[in-house]
């Protein structure tokens, strides 16, 4: 008989993801336990910093606000070496996604100000860069990938560069929409020629092709 093996694989992930979303829930029931039952900020810091990690990959973003700036609130009185990075990377995310781009930037920006991670500062001002796209606010995204791809990182640098790629790439398409052709063009060159071998410069090879067939139009 006909097997198809496609459909057995999709299965395979359905099933893998309901399953590992059923753990995901349970741990977040557990979790809500234990704060209940520690109301004391100290003794609940990782449980609080667990749940709100564990909403924001179920999208529950108004939680993983809630819970993410609590901690932040009160995090300085409690010894931890959990990431302010990290707590601000996510609170950020989650008010990104309910369209508060104000508050998505102010975080990302105190990463910018505060980290002494470059992989963290160019991945913080990438998202920044994405919050004023997603809000049409052109110009600051031009700004800031212009700053991704200036920044002189002082650790991390291959961590760096995976972001670095994306300015190129992102500003070479939003010079593509803004019919700003040769702006577009010097953008996906540059990239092509400084990271041949990433994934972005094929589909830069691909972009230009686009960009030339537009000025042919003009």
């Amino acid at each position: 008989d006909y097997f198809d093996i496609g459909l057995l694989d999709e299965n395979i992930k359905v099933n893998r993801k309901k399953m590992i979303q059923e753990r995901r829930i349970k741990a977040i029931n557990e979790l809500e336990l234990l704060v209940a039952k520690n109301p004391e900020f100290e003794s609940s810091l990782h449980f609080r910093i667990a749940l709100g990690n564990l909403y924001l990959k179920e999208n529950d973003y108004e939680k993983t606000i809630k819970y993410l700036e609590d901690v932040i609130e009160n995090k300085h009185n409690v010894k931890t070496n959990y990431s302010n990075d990290v707590l601000r990377l996510n609170l950020g995310f989650a008010y990104q996604k309910i369209k508060q781009p104000k508050k998505a930037i102010e975080n990302y920006k105190k990463i910018v100000l505060k980290s002494k991670h470059s992989f963290m500062i160019v991945k913080a001002n990438y998202f920044i860069a994405q919050t004023f796209l997603e809000n049409n606010n052109i110009e600051e995204a031009i700004k800031t990938y212009k700053a991704i791809k200036n920044f002189k990182p002082f650790n991390e640098e291959k961590f760096v560069t995976d972001y670095v790629i994306k300015a190129y790439y992102d500003l070479g398409d939003i010079y593509f929409r803004k019919k700003d052709f040769e702006k577009a063009l010097k953008e996906f060159s540059m990239l092509i020629n400084l990271y041949p071998n990433s994934i972005e410069a094929s589909d830069a090879i691909f972009k230009k092709a686009e960009v030339y067939e537009e000025m042919e139009d003009i």
